[in-house]
C-alpha cells in the first residue's frame, strides 16, 4: 500500500463526492475492508507511508498485520515521485516467497 489512509482521513470530510465519503474513518466501506482482513491472510502486505503526509489525518502508521516502511523526508504526493520508493516497491515486489 503506497500512502493509503487504512483508518480513514478526516480530510475526506472536505470531499462530497463517494469517494470523500468512502475515505472517512469509519465510513462502511472501511468497516467492510477491516471485517474481511482474515480472508486476506495470506497475503504479505506492506504499507508505505509518508513523514509529512498531510493528506491522510491521523497519521495512523498501519500497515495491517504487515510490514511498515516509513519514509519520513516525503509528504503524500511525493511518495508517487521518489527512486526510493520505487526501490522499495520494487524490492517486496520481486521478494522471493
Amino acid at each position: 500500500m503506497l500512502g493509503t489512509p487504512v483508518s480513514g482521513t478526516y480530510n475526506a470530510y472536505w470531499l462530497t463526492s463517494r469517494v470523500g465519503r468512502e475515505l472517512r474513518p469509519g465510513s462502511r466501506l472501511l468497516q467492510r475492508l477491516e471485517a474481511t482482513q482474515n480472508a486476506a491472510s495470506a497475503v504479505r502486505f506492506s504499507s508505505i507511508v509518508a513523514g509529512s503526509d498531510n493528506i491522510v489525518i491521523p497519521r495512523v502508521f498501519s500497515a495491517a498485520e504487515g510490514e511498515l516502511v516509513h519514509v519520513p523526508d516525503l509528504g503524500h504526493t511525493g511518495l508517487l515521485f521518489s527512486p526510493k520508493v520505487f526501490r522499495a516497491v520494487r524490492t517486496r515486489l520481486t521478494a522471493p516467497d
